[in-house]
């Protein structure tokens, strides 16, 4: 299965921004910390973090959609003005388009989530997002937009912050257990022809931050020369992980 992660907003659009916080920054927290432990399961990509999707689509920019079974995109919701905290979560929930056949991975997500104490605030179909109509209508794609919880409410943020690991696996386990995914024989037991090197651990820690990748036979080649092109590309899988941009 092949995955696309997108961080919401970015790109001078800060998203929402209440209790000191902006959604662009928090959806990118999230995207990072999520493509790893995804990449234990499925395929996964991570649109780039430098760009915002909504204005690069209205732009006239393309993305192959049809190259991913599942888009997950990544935002932090408002409106709900308790800055102050009332002791009550405002709560998470999940867009997806009206013409989707089912919500049975959203509502996993969102029953993880709600067990952490979020107020599950259910899936709900909308036809009006343009990242989504543009998937799900030009390429047939299921897309799915997670409001993790309420920039804008205290008790959430709270919450969010105190258990921001929690929520990671919540969304990873929902989408996992949603499709049935199991783990990749790799993730599981790392890389065939790594068992024994010196840079054996090294190797799969870095395969889990999502910075390296095998050759898609379960190997991955330690003594091999690398070409300065790997190395970009590892140099910047590195720096999305530790920035989330």
């Amino acid at each position: 299965m092949k995955i696309l992660l997108i961080a919401g907003h970015g790109n001078g659009d800060p998203g929402a921004c209440a209790c000191g916080l902006k959604e662009a920054d928090l959806t990118r927290e999230v995207a990072a910390a999520l493509l790893p432990k995804l990449k234990a399961y499925a395929d996964v990509d991570l649109f780039d973090t430098s760009k915002n999707m909504y204005s690069y689509l209205k732009n006239g920019g393309v993305c192959n959609f049809a190259n991913y079974d599942y888009v997950f995109e990544i935002h932090f919701n408002a409106a709900a003005a308790d800055t102050a905290g009332n002791g009550k979560t405002t709560g998470a929930e999940i867009l997806i388009h009206t013409t989707e056949s089912g919500a049975s991975v959203e509502e996993a997500i969102l029953s993880n989530i709600a067990a952490l104490g979020f107020k599950n605030r259910g899936v709900k179909r909308r036809s009006d997002l343009r990242n989504m109509n543009v998937c799900k209508k030009n390429y047939g794609v299921s897309y799915a937009l997670i409001e993790v919880c309420f920039i804008d409410d205290r008790d959430d943020v709270n919450l969010y912050q105190q258990k921001k690991a929690e929520v990671i696996d919540a969304i990873v386990n929902g989408i996992a257990s949603g499709f049935g995914l199991a783990k990749t024989e790799t993730a599981a037991a790392g890389f065939k022809d790594a068992k024994g090197h010196y840079a054996e651990a090294a190797i799969n820690d870095l395969f889990k931050m999502g910075i390296v990748n095998g050759d898609g036979n379960g190997n991955f080649r330690p003594d091999d020369n690398i070409k300065r092109g790997d190395v970009a590309i590892m140099v910047r899988n590195a720096i999305r992980y530790i920035t989330g941009k």
